[in-house]
């Protein structure tokens, strides 16, 4: 079974439809759809493996340059157990995927 995680994101507002167009091509990344709320977007990232799944969210993520401050990961256990993600938000702190605490990193 593969990995997943959905993704909620604040985008500037009006440029919700250009994100989802942005990420729709990008790898892993199986769906994206504005959210009824103008100014946020929710993709869904799937791979076969964690390392995998979180190097194209960070990717998707990276492509789009609408976005805000506001960014939540909401992984999807599999049926070989939930592990966590951890994203590079900066050289020095990293953001555990599950909790939302920043870490220390090495």
């Amino acid at each position: 079974m593969n990995d997943r995680v959905y993704v909620l994101l604040d985008v500037i507002d009006g440029k919700s439809t250009e994100v989802v167009h942005t990420l729709i091509g990008k790898g892993g990344v199986i769906s994206a759809d504005v959210l009824d709320d103008p100014c946020s977007v929710v993709m869904v990232v799937e791979a076969g493996e964690r390392k995998q799944l979180a190097a194209l969210t960070v990717q998707a993520i990276a492509s789009v340059d609408s976005l805000t401050r506001g960014l939540r990961l909401l992984p999807v256990q599999n049926d070989e157990g939930l592990a966590p993600i951890g994203i590079n938000m900066g050289s020095s702190t990293r953001r555990h995927a599950f909790s939302g605490k920043k870490e220390a990193t090495e």
